[in-house]
């Protein structure tokens, strides 16, 4: 309903614009290759964010990930000026997304390396609220550790193997305390979510990636001569 905006729709307008015989053609062209390539990058940068690549639906009204960097643009300025680029081989668009390097065995592949795609990146290394070690393998509870945030006094997991590390993972219930001392039976499934803190952690990592394999995408466009 919103018209055609995929690859080789944008590829075509983009041709039209530079050889259409009539100014108004070109003109029109030319706002809807850049219209769509808007639309194809955010694609893209939709793979940096862990609801949409470890099956989590989120829903409007929705409290998550998304809306605390809409709510945070500092991070995105941030992020913009020290993107992490796609160094990887591109045969073609999808290449910025899955590359099949990561399988869901072996998180450590995602470390260091910018030859991968953004949802493998995304999916290995952290949490959506409906998918805190269940739906997938990593993050594992084995490579997690309870740690104590005296700035908030609040205690959190952090990962420090099986891939990025993340400092702040999830956020223990503030009635993890409570219920450990009076339902101990019940010590080993530790109450968790998402606050303020893990989601920053989160950005600090992925937004530079949503920035630098959007980008990625914008000069793959304009490659030709």
């Amino acid at each position: 309903p919103g018209g055609y905006y995929s690859w080789s729709d944008v590829r075509d307008y983009y041709l039209k614009a530079l050889t259409s015989g009539t100014k108004t053609e070109r003109d029109t062209n030319f706002a809807e290759t850049f219209r769509g390539l808007g639309q194809l990058m955010h694609l893209v940068h939709d793979m940096s964010v862990p609801e949409h690549t470890r099956n989590d639906g989120h829903y409007i009204p929705y409290i998550g990930y998304e809306d605390w960097v809409e709510s945070n643009p500092g991070a995105v300025t941030t992020a913009a000026a020290s993107p992490t680029f796609f160094t990887g081989t591109i045969n073609n668009i999808a290449s910025f997304i899955d590359t099949n390097q990561y399988t869901g065995t072996d998180p450590q592949i995602t470390k260091d390396n910018n030859t991968i795609g953004l949802s493998e990146y995304t999916n290995a290394n952290f949490f959506s609220d409906d998918s805190i070690f269940t739906g997938f393998t990593y993050p594992s509870i084995a490579g997690a550790s309870k740690w104590v945030d005296n700035t908030n006094n609040r205690m959190y997991l952090e990962k420090t193997s099986e891939g990025v590390a993340v400092k702040h993972l999830a956020a223990v219930s503030w009635l993890y305390l409570y219920r450990w001392q009076k339902f101990p039976q019940y010590n080993e499934w530790l109450p968790l979510g998402l606050d303020s803190k893990v989601y920053s952690d989160y950005a600090a990592l992925l937004l530079p990636r949503a920035v630098g394999y959007s980008a990625g995408l914008l000069n793959y466009f304009f490659r030709g001569k």
